[in-house]
């Protein structure tokens, strides 16, 4: 303890502008590098991240990694932990994390790095800073020398962008210009949670998990090595490593793996906890570095070790232009089996391709024979993420077909370069003819029933919802394709409808089961929350990049999600999600689209200032929303409970009616300028009442999406006969 204050001190003196050299030179006994003797005169050492310790399951296969680390290499001389050790930074959290590197040998070190889990509980005080230092006993920013080698500790300050604090920054700028000095001819190891932005796989400015803090203070310094975590991005996939400016190293996670957004199965793919990561890193007399990625659940190696050669320079990078121009294939005799072929979905089954490195996913394709078109597509992971684990078939369920259709399949494999393979396809296949009852009428839309008019929007549920419109000028307009009137969205933070609601009257009303029915269309393809609710919990219609809307609902620990259709752009769809209490179900277009099994109970946002449910984006605890839509919305409705298929399909079907009605640009035309002229052009007081009657039953008529032709029809006979 009294090594520890003494290092705190120095770093509480760095802080105020004193020479990083003379830490250095102390920090070197806390490294502990000349306690022990070793076989090799170079570190070897494990670098590990996102343990997540006190969340179910993950505290075993942590102890399970160490043990496996541990048995490939006895002679660790330290393991770096890049940080979410814990799941929320709490004291018993922290101990369990200390209990557990407490079994490593004597003679390894153990090095952590603090993340942004750690700093979930920072408010109001610095919660998961405290229990850090004060359990672990490490400092924060600090220097190790480790077996002459220098590495720089640097730790994530906020659990939100841009992650590191300028004093974080001022560390690392002056530990680097000291570092070269002292270290001239070695590689300089930092290890930190976060990674540069634009560098490893997970770091893209699309994929989100990567800092824009970093690549300008490093990209003078190629002898710097980056080990970082935080996307649990898998390491098998060679964009793992980078070489640009200098190296970056993602080193996975041992909880559990994730993969970027846009995949039909989300960036949880089937079997994402069956996976726990770690690397080794060893360093040859030349200064090359080579590092074993272990498949640490199954005791397996990942692919081949990669190399480093001694990056003093850029001139040495051997890894900055790497080219895969090879594409994946599939096998002379491979071939498609199409099983259990129902109204609206069938099982499709195909081998794995292959490639010189990895096939990284499939585009599965549903072909309607009538015009030759995708009807439908899925982008399907190879699971490659298993390893020598990986499956040699693979089974998709696709959903959203039509009844009494002629499709076939189609399948292309991708590697992780974007190479793809010639595609294989199946013969066609027939779906059966779908007959719903027709003893359904409309259900009443009891908790909200958001429709437009000529200028704002409308509740017409049993307890009408105050409706809030945030833009400066009317978004809404009279659409002649759909005879209706939609609400239009630019991609606006500021363009929303705000509807707030009290949380106990909401939790009562969707927690037993709901209904929610969405007709939209999106302008593009793009990451979108058409309606939500979901400030960190909650309830929410998401929108994935490449177009596949679902309902993600928050229960018990995590959020639940349903719905796997890929929607084109421009393209008006009709939507409905369930929730029965054992089940979400989604249906597209009156066809089901998805089903997903649940437990636990529904949570609504923890702040009271997010409880409201955005229209054109996400409800924030703020004045704006998050993800905001490029498209249209003709009418949102929620129901206090699970409707059945056929009830979704009689839904979707009066949409349908309701676009194939007559007359409608007429009736818009006498609502919004000859009877509102006639108002104004009317010199009796009886007759404007009686005017202004007629025009309110017509909007009620036109709002109306059950309205139908005889109304319409004897609506403009009333109004001709009373001009």
């Amino acid at each position: 303890m009294k090594r520890i204050s003494f290092l705190l001190g120095l770093l509480i003196l760095f802080a105020f502008g004193l020479s990083i050299e003379p830490i250095l030179a102390n920090n070197n006994d806390i490294a502990g590098s000349n306690l022990f003797s070793r076989k090799s005169k170079r570190p070897t050492f494990a670098v590990i991240g996102d343990t997540h310790v006190g969340q179910i399951n993950n505290n075993e296969k942590l102890k399970h990694t160490l043990d496996v680390l541990v048995k490939r290499q006895p002679n660790l001389d330290g393991v770096f932990v890049l940080g979410d050790m814990t799941l929320t930074g709490s004291k018993e959290e922290y101990e369990q994390v200390k209990e557990i590197f407490s079994t490593l040998p004597k003679h390894i070190q153990v090095y952590y790095v603090m993340g942004n889990r750690e700093r979930i509980n920072d408010h109001p005080a610095p919660e998961g800073q405290t229990q850090f230092e004060k359990i672990l006993e490490q400092p924060l920013n600090h220097f190790v020398d480790l077996k002459g080698y220098p590495c720089i500790i640097l730790n994530t300050q906020t659990n939100v962008e841009p992650y590191y604090s300028s004093t974080d920054k001022e560390y690392l700028e002056k530990a680097l210009v000291a570092v070269r000095k002292q270290y001239p001819k070695k590689p300089i190891f930092l290890f930190c949670h976060v990674p540069a932005e634009n560098t490893v796989y997970g770091s893209g400015i699309d994929e989100g998990w990567g800092s824009k803090e970093l690549v300008s203070i490093l990209k003078d310094y190629p002898q710097v090595v980056v080990f970082s975590a935080h996307s649990h991005y898998p390491i098998s996939d060679e964009r793992s490593i980078h070489q640009q400016y200098f190296t970056s190293v993602n080193v996975g996670s041992t909880a559990f793996i994730e993969v970027e957004g846009g995949y039909s199965e989300g960036t949880r793919p089937p079997y994402f906890d069956q996976v726990a990561e770690a690397a080794i890193v060893e360093i040859s007399k030349n200064q090359d570095l080579g590092i074993t990625r272990i498949d640490a659940l199954r005791g397996n190696t990942i692919k081949n070790n990669w190399i480093i050669k001694n990056p003093i320079n850029r001139r040495a990078f051997n890894l900055a232009k790497r080219v895969d121009n090879s594409n994946p294939e599939f096998a002379m005799d491979a071939n498609i089996t199409i099983t259990k072929v129902e109204d609206h979905k069938c099982t499709v089954k195909f081998p794995q391709a292959i490639d010189d490195d990895m096939v990284h996913h499939y585009v599965l394709d549903v072909i309607q024979e009538s015009d030759n078109k995708v009807y439908q597509r899925y982008t399907i992971l190879s699971q490659f993420y298993l390893n020598k684990a990986m499956p040699q078939k693979l089974h998709w369920e696709a959903t959203g077909l039509k009844g009494d259709t002629q499709y076939k399949i189609r399948i292309v494999a991708l590697d992780s370069s974007g190479n793809a393979s010639q595609p294989i396809s199946s013969d066609y296949f027939h779906t059966p003819a779908f007959t719903p009852s027709s003893a359904y009428t409309a259900p009443k839309a009891d908790v909200l029933d958001l429709v437009f008019n000529d200028y704002t929007g409308l509740d017409y549920s049993t307890e009408p919802n105050n409706i809030i419109y945030s833009g400066t000028e009317p978004n809404t307009r009279f659409d002649e394709t759909l005879n209706c009137y939609v609400a239009d969205f630019k991609k606006d933070a500021n363009l929303f409808y705000r509807i707030p609601y009290s949380s106990k009257k909401w939790a009562e009303k969707i927690q037993k089961g709901f209904t929610i029915e969405l007709f939209y269309k999106s302008n593009e393809l793009h990451s979108a929350i058409p309606m939500g609710s979901m400030n960190g919990k909650g309830f929410g219609i998401e929108q994935s990049k490449l177009g596949e809307p679902q309902l993600s609902v928050y229960m018990g620990d995590g959020y639940k999600s349903v719905g796997d259709f890929v929607a084109t752009s421009k393209t008006y769809n009709h939507y409905i999600f369930t929730y029965d209490g054992n089940e979400l179900r989604a249906y597209t277009n009156g066809i089901p689209t998805g089903v997903t099994e649940t437990s636990g109970l529904i949570s609504l946002p923890t702040e009271l200032k997010a409880h409201w449910l955005g229209i054109g984006g996400d409800a924030s605890s703020g004045n704006v929303v998050s993800k905001p839509l490029s498209g249209s919305i003709a009418y949102i409705r929620i129901y206090g409970h699970s409707i059945c298929r056929d009830e979704a399909y009689h839904l979707y079907d009066l949409m349908r009616s309701r676009i194939n009605l007559d007359n409608m640009q007429e009736f818009n035309q006498l609502l919004t300028f000859a009877i509102p002229r006639r108002i104004d052009e009317s010199p009796k007081e009886e007759r404007k009442a009686k005017l202004n009657i007629l025009m309110k039953k017509g909007w009620q008529l036109m709002t109306n999406h059950n309205t139908t032709q005889k109304e319409i029809n004897d609506f403009i006979h009333e109004v001709k006969i009373s001009f």
